[in-house]
């Protein structure tokens, strides 16, 4: 009789865990479906789809993939926006979550200005993007060729204006601008570790760059590998902000891959013939993005432990 209630009680057990994980894992997946497969269901279709001179669709199954892939190797501005979104990305990931995260460890450590640094590194999340462009676009091009030559007696162009300095300078002003949320969330992060964890190695004579690197980072590697991942996802929808500076008439050696996209829904002259190979071009990113995201974070988990 015992084992028989021992059993029930088992069985209700396993059963309310089985219910809670249901539960837990039915809001990502309606925020999936709702999100994410309703609102792209349409450009799923439409991608192998194409538009007839009557203002209908028909199915032509993949011969706009493979225009997509097509295009991807042999049209130039297309081939130079594919290696412009790596190199935005690498430096992204490279560069603006290093600097990122020193500054974040800066501020944690409430050092010298660190007041000042926190607020020039949030003040584009603050302001509105266009205000922040015209004021960077100003500095670029008036007060930077003004001062080099009162000063200096040079003579120089604007750095957006003069075609060898122009894309470096918007991939400058692209990861300033992305600062912002890295070090609300870096900082954050740091303020929640345990104080007696950097007490004990103060007691050990560690230095600020041994505890920068073997206490801080591992204890929030968890918020980096996050930040890895949603850098590698955005990689072929992050338009540099060009749009901001340029609307649509970015010249073609400054294109991504996401301002290619989002530049031609933008413009007047996309007709409706345009949006199949345009969808087409939108998922082929997405199916080449998510598989090398998804592994790239679970072997940042299992190289470092992240629980």
């Amino acid at each position: 009789m015992n084992n028989a209630v021992i059993r029930g009680k088992r069985k209700i057990g396993l059963r309310n865990q089985l219910l809670f994980y249901c539960l837990i894992l039915a809001v990502p997946t309606v925020q999936f479906c709702i999100f994410y497969l309703a609102v792209n269901v349409n450009s799923i279709l439409l991608a192998f789809k194409q538009y007839n001179p009557d203002g209908s669709y028909s199915v032509i199954g993949f011969e706009n993939f493979a225009k997509v892939f097509s295009d991807l190797t042999h049209v130039q501005y297309l081939k130079a926006a594919f290696w412009n979104s790596l190199l935005l990305g690498f430096f992204t990931l490279a560069v603006g979550m290093t600097l990122a995260l020193i500054f974040s460890y800066y501020i944690y450590k409430k050092a010298f200005l660190s007041g000042v640094f926190k607020v020039v590194l949030f003040l584009p999340q603050i302001v509105s993007a266009l205000v922040m462009v015209v004021m960077f676009k100003y500095f670029a091009e008036d007060m930077l060729p003004t001062f080099a030559l009162k000063l200096f007696g040079i003579e120089m162009r604007g750095l957006i204006s003069d075609s060898s300095t122009q894309f470096t300078t918007i991939l400058v002003y692209s990861l300033w601008v992305g600062f912002g949320p890295q070090v609300l969330m870096y900082s954050g992060a740091m303020s929640g570790i345990s104080e007696s964890i950097i007490e004990a190695g103060k007691l050990d004579g560690i230095s600020p760059l041994k505890e920068f690197f073997r206490i801080i980072i591992p204890m929030i590697w968890s918020t980096v590998v996050s930040f890895v991942v949603v850098n590698l996802a955005q990689v072929f929808v992050n338009q540099m902000q060009l749009f901001s500076f340029f609307g649509t008439e970015a010249e073609y050696k400054l294109y991504t891959l996401g301002y290619y996209l989002y530049a031609a829904m933008k413009r007047t002259s996309t007709e409706l013939s345009d949006y199949p190979y345009l969808a087409s071009f939108g998922l082929t990113l997405t199916l080449f993005t998510i598989p090398v995201t998804l592994i790239t974070r679970k072997l940042l988990e299992r190289a470092f432990r992240v629980e």
